[in-house]
């Protein structure tokens, strides 16, 4: 597997999906072929992107194009089945992003160029796959756990309803902390759960923190364990 190329398809797709995607995108895919389309335009840009400096190579710029290409299809399929539903299902949710990874994998096992890693500031950053890990891995206890959350509740539980506002942004930020300090200082993972306690004031879906926390404690620990 081309470490590079499959950190770098990876990281494309996390960005695409999640903090790129926009609630009116996303509203606009649901409805008209036009946004699944423009959705995944954005994912070939940047593709292309990361795939610098071998965009130009015809197996890295059909990988590229593929990889969009089955990607739109894999959205299209999937809003099809799931248009009549109410809110996110957890089997749908986690089948789609697993099939996309699986996609990525593949792609990933072509015999694309062989990169030459560079030591020097920002091309250490862009060419150690790592630092692309990184940000895929804040991307997932972030933005990807908040729906994943949502699709448990909502699937098990029948409570349809998406966490926004305030708590949306205090569950971002005790993920981050979990995921930070389970990475760095992992013998005091237990810290992180001190930040349940307002939830329990509140009575705010203590699960879904506690729920959240143990994920990004993991992932933590999984990306030390990587590094």
């Amino acid at each position: 597997m081309n470490s590079f190329f499959f950190s770098h398809f990876l990281l494309a797709h996390f960005l695409v999906d999640y903090p790129f995607q926009t609630d009116k995108l996303f509203e606009t895919k649901t409805k008209k072929f036009e946004g699944v389309l423009l959705h995944s335009t954005i994912l070939l840009i940047f593709l292309l992107l990361l795939s610098i400096p071998y965009t130009l190579n015809p197996l890295v710029f059909f990988s590229c194009f593929f990889l969009a290409l089955f990607h739109l299809l894999q959205d299209q399929i999937k809003i099809y089945f799931t248009k009549k539903r109410e809110g996110e299902n957890f089997f749908y949710f986690l089948g789609d992003q697993i099939l996309h990874l699986f996609f990525i994998f593949i792609f990933s096992l072509l015999p694309l160029p062989k990169i030459i890693y560079e030591n020097k500031g920002f091309l250490k950053l862009y060419f150690d796959p790592f630092f692309s890990y990184l940000i895929v891995f804040l991307i997932v206890v972030t933005y990807f756990s908040w729906i994943l959350i949502h699709s448990i509740y909502n699937t098990f539980l029948k409570r349809g309803e998406l966490v926004k506002g305030l708590w949306k942004y205090y569950g971002y930020f005790e993920r981050l902390f979990a995921f930070l300090i389970s990475f760095f200082v992992p013998f005091l993972f237990f810290i992180s759960y001190l930040f349940l306690f307002p939830r329990f004031l509140k009575k705010k879906r203590l699960f879904e923190g506690f729920l959240g926390i143990s994920l990004s404690v993991f992932l933590g620990i999984l990306l030390r364990w990587i590094k």
